[in-house]
């Protein structure tokens, strides 16, 4: 999804649900970057990387993206300048 940036415009922010047996540790955020590298085009592998435990959905289902763009209490890995924020 793209997200607000002030230099660009926007950027890519991924949000990622992880599986029962797996942890932030197992699946890093330079992992994640890594294989997109390797399957996207430059301009679509995510700048800002977030773990989230749920897709946050609307009365219909579907994935309330805005509630991701918000990013309430989520912490967002920078991928450019290595850090995390919150």
């Amino acid at each position: 999804m793209a997200v607000k940036d002030e230099l660009r415009g926007e950027e890519v922010k991924l949000c990622v649900v992880l599986q029962p047996d797996y942890s932030r540790d197992e699946v890093t955020p330079e992992a994640v970057a890594a294989f997109c590298a390797e399957r996207l085009a430059a301009f679509k592998v995510p700048r800002y990387i977030a773990y989230v435990e749920d897709m946050p959905r609307t009365s219909s289902n579907k994935i309330a993206k805005t509630e991701l763009v918000k990013g309430h209490g989520q912490a967002i890995f920078d991928r450019v300048k290595k850090v995390w924020n919150s």
